[in-house]
């Protein structure tokens, strides 16, 4: 029988491993539609895995781990400010990609040290 905990590790895998899927498919698929699609996607699971942080910050003193975890946010907002701004060029879409996916990929091996 599964407890609460064992179904929230399940929980979290899948979303680790839905996240790495749409990171990998940002940089495979040649289509820009479903490049921004990913884009967004990614940005908004680096959105939520920051709120994730927020009640062991507040309640197991997690410190380091927990700045690290909102300082990854503010890449992935940042590329999604900077995909806003890019306007269909393709160097400045690159670099908001690359910072949405290394937001991603560290805050989803942040949130595995804790």
């Amino acid at each position: 029988m599964l407890n609460f905990l064992d179904l929230l590790v399940i929980v979290f895998l899948a979303f680790a491993a839905f996240a790495l899927l749409t990171t990998v498919l940002m940089f495979v698929v040649k289509n820009t539609k479903v490049q921004k699609i990913c884009l967004w996607l990614s940005v908004l699971a680096s959105l939520g895995l920051s709120v994730s942080y927020l009640p062991s910050f507040l309640t197991f003193g997690f410190g380091g781990q927990v700045t690290s975890g909102v300082l990854f946010a503010l890449m992935g907002i940042g590329g999604g400010v900077l995909a806003l701004v890019a306007k269909d060029d393709p160097q400045k879409l690159l670099v908001a990609r690359i910072l949405a996916a290394a937001s991603l990929v560290l805050g989803i091996v942040n949130a595995f040290l804790i």
